[in-house]
């Protein structure tokens, strides 16, 4: 869900220069390319040329040959007045003829070779250039990915579905970086179909809180109307300051009836046993850091008895030992009687 369209021309100009990054890019890779077809075409005139010029000796080579048999042969009638000696020089400068083009094939044969090998040379700088320029478009279009993934952060889009419960701001209002002195976010979003309750679990009963205990939540706001929970999770260790553990409820929410921000009482129920001997907790008293609860003997006597406790709820206390089930106990304002005091039974 798109909850609001931030405008930043900087980043707007940016994302455009980078997209011509990214065309001039795949311009020159096609000149590039271009450039090593030219400089393969050459290297293919070229071999061709050497080619040429190795046939071109050979031929000149044989004309060598056939010149240098001619000239050894008119020389030896010229020698006996068979033949004529205009005919011997003649025979000669078609030799040194042969020869001179023989040297002219060799030399042809080395440009053509060095022609060749600039060819390669050139096909090799061609590769490399488009290899070079194929990097600048990658650098080009990361690039491009960069500033595009920064001007989706320009829409500011929901991560849920929820009710939109605070906006920090107006249509046109400057939002400043998150450096800036003002953190506040630009909109809370409430996902109200499951709610989270944050307990505070003292250390005494801490090591009894684990995930999966069910919870009840009872909600002053609705005449303490309760609702069911689930521990989802808690911090495990305690805080230092408050020596408690943060513990955490995942309650359905389909009513609606709870709301971020309100208040709760929470029971769980870290531990249940039946069939055990149980007191009223304002039965209970502290003496010497023991737990005592105050008795009625048959002749109406006060005795003091020291009693194990277990666990509790907020109305009751189990009694693990000390404590008789045919013992009167005095549970309303025990702290007014003391050792021997004599009391008069009520009806029962």
């Amino acid at each position: 869900m798109l909850l609001a369209v931030l405008v930043a021309p900087e980043l707007t100009n940016e994302l455009l220069e980078k997209q011509a990054m990214i065309a001039q890019a795949e311009a020159d890779i096609e000149q590039a390319k271009a450039a090593v077809a030219v400089a393969e075409s050459i290297a293919v005139s070229a071999s061709a040329n050497t080619a040429e010029g190795l046939a071109n000796q050979k031929k000149a080579e044989a004309d060598f040959q056939r010149w240098k048999s001619e000239s050894e042969r008119i020389n030896t009638l010229a020698a006996s007045k068979t033949v004529t000696n205009k005919l011997a020089d003649e025979t000669t400068q078609q030799l040194m003829s042969a020869d001179a083009s023989r040297e002219e094939a060799v030399a042809r044969i080395q440009a053509a070779k060095a022609k060749e090998n600039e060819a390669k040379v050139s096909i090799s700088k061609s590769i490399a250039d488009l290899h070079s320029t194929e990097a600048k478009l990658r650098i080009a279009k990361a690039e491009y990915q960069r500033v595009k993934s920064l001007s989706e952060y320009l829409q500011i889009r929901a991560p849920y579905d929820g009710i939109i419960s605070e906006r920090n701001f107006d249509r046109g209002s400057l939002i400043s970086t998150s450096q800036a002195n003002d953190n506040s976010p630009l909109f809370i979003i409430v996902q109200s179909d499951r709610v989270r309750v944050i307990l505070d679990v003292p250390e005494s009963e801490s090591l009894l809180v684990k995930t999966g205990l069910k919870a009840t939540i009872k909600l002053p706001a609705l005449s303490n109307r309760s609702v069911e929970g689930t521990v989802a999770r808690t911090s495990w260790a305690l805080r230092a300051t408050t020596r408690t553990l943060e513990c955490e409820i995942d309650v359905v929410n389909t009513e609606e009836l709870l709301r971020p921000g309100m208040y709760a009482n929470v029971e769980l129920i870290v531990a249940a046993k039946e069939d055990v001997l149980t007191l009223p907790r304002t039965a209970l008293l502290q003496r010497e850091g023991k737990s005592t609860c105050l008795t009625v003997d048959k002749e109406g006597k006060v005795v003091r008895k020291s009693i194990v406790t277990g666990i509790y709820t907020p109305l009751e206390i189990e009694v693990v030992s000390g404590l008789d089930m045919e013992d009167d106990v005095i549970s309303a304002n025990a702290a007014a009687f003391k050792d021997g005091d004599r009391v008069t039974r009520g009806p029962k």
